[in-house]
């Protein structure tokens, strides 16, 4: 199934076009969107100009915060991209308009809270309306939730304890990610932090959070968290409770840092961070420490980063093993989004609509379009997985 309406004036609509990430969003559609007719969004018209008044590919002009020019800019679209975050501030007014003109929708969204409100307030009107709306189609949480998908696939559709594992992460923090995780972890409601906040309803055992929250020391290495795996492991509940991995499912994700005393570190860190985090004088200090938003790493810093994480179904001993050889939260990220959002205009997009989430609204299209753009996604047989026990990590050598 493509994308609804084609007699929109544009296949594609990058809202934040002049952001630190958009702007890397935008030369990856100019060198990789083909046909598809373009239009680049912000706020300001000088920097609009400025950045893309050579490339042929219209300008719009329209604030986030004008409900009326978020329902005139989803109208005009069958796709939209938006990256102007945090998402629970600047978010809402475009999501909705989308939702009810039945166009598909792609952000950055790590927020849970916001996209808690998108699934209670919206799942039902994009249903509807034919409208995908698909959040977290970067680095958070693409990886992670295309491995289960492909696990379950691999594994007729049930799933156990299934543990992901990041190594070789190396790359940077944009300053609107940054803003989002703080405003996030700042004004986050209780309610959002629940193991299934993101699904309609409950589904499966209550899981623990254990895995994803403390060190793990054992045989000569160590797990220490993953700073992303509060948001990833809500979002891949709700793909196990819409494709239904089944009621053993379980979830978890670890970063391997290679040695005893850079996970203690790397713990001590993020718990800090969370401390600071939810105090404004805290807030205060991290912003001086962090990138601003609209600061980022040069393209040649970028060009060194890359990532690994390999995904295990404990019980069968499978595996899905996601590689690039770019910065995970630039590069691979544009990659990422805009090969999601190029996917919803293909006719082997899945049919299905309403809130959703990159395996259930990108499906087969989106992996297709990832291979085919060098990420590397391999499923691994039993025989050649990497094994990680969660009562004996056990590393491939």
């Amino acid at each position: 199934m493509s994308s609804a309406n084609p007699s929109r004036d544009y296949d594609i609509v990058l809202f934040g076009a002049t952001s630190f990430v958009g702007r890397i969003i935008a030369r990856y559609l100019l060198e990789h969107g083909g046909e598809r007719r373009l239009c680049f969004a912000g706020r300001s018209e000088h920097t609009l100009t400025e950045l893309y008044g050579e490339t042929q590919v219209p300008v719009r002009v329209a604030d986030a915060s004008d409900a009326a020019a978020m329902a005139e800019l989803a109208r005009s679209a069958r796709v939209i991209i938006t990256t102007v975050g945090p998402y629970a501030r600047y978010g809402r007014a475009l999501v909705r308009a989308c939702a009810e003109a039945g166009t598909h929708y792609v952000d950055l969204s790590g927020e849970a809270e916001f996209v808690q409100d998108s699934v209670r307030e919206l799942d039902d009107l994009a249903a509807a309306r034919g409208a995908k709306i698909i959040h977290s189609c970067g680095f958070d949480s693409v990886p992670s939730d295309l491995a289960c998908w492909l696990l379950a696939e691999h594994c007729g559709g049930q799933l156990g304890t299934v543990q992901m594992v990041v190594s070789d992460l190396v790359g940077g923090v944009s300053g609107g990610t940054i803003a989002s995780m703080l405003n996030s972890l700042r004004t986050g409601r209780p309610a959002a932090r629940h193991p299934y906040a993101l699904n309609n309803e409950l589904y499966g055992p209550a899981p623990s959070e254990e895995a994803s929250s403390r060190p793990r020391l054992g045989r000569g290495e160590s797990l220490a968290p993953f700073f992303m795996a509060g948001y990833n492991v809500r979002l891949v509940r709700r793909s196990a409770w819409l494709l239904d991995y089944g009621e053993s499912f379980r979830y978890s994700e670890v970063h391997d840092l290679g040695s005893r005393p850079r996970a203690l570190a790397f713990t001590a860190v993020l718990g800090a961070i969370s401390y600071l985090a939810q105090r404004d004088w805290g807030q205060r200090v991290l912003q001086r420490l962090f990138p601003a938003p609209g600061e980022g790493p040069s393209e040649q810093q970028r060009a060194t980063g890359r990532f690994t994480v390999t995904t295990t179904e404990l019980a069968s001993g499978h595996s899905v093993r996601i590689h690039h050889d770019r910065d995970p939260g630039y590069d691979s990220t544009a990659l990422m989004i805009s090969e999601i959002a190029l996917s919803l205009l293909d006719a082997d997009s899945p049919a299905t609509a309403g809130v959703l989430t990159p395996a259930t609204g990108g499906g087969a299209a989106a992996l297709r379009r990832l291979r085919a753009a060098g990420m590397e996604i391999h499923t691994c047989p039993a025989s050649t997985a990497d094994h990680t026990d969660s009562s004996a990590d056990e590393r491939k050598k």
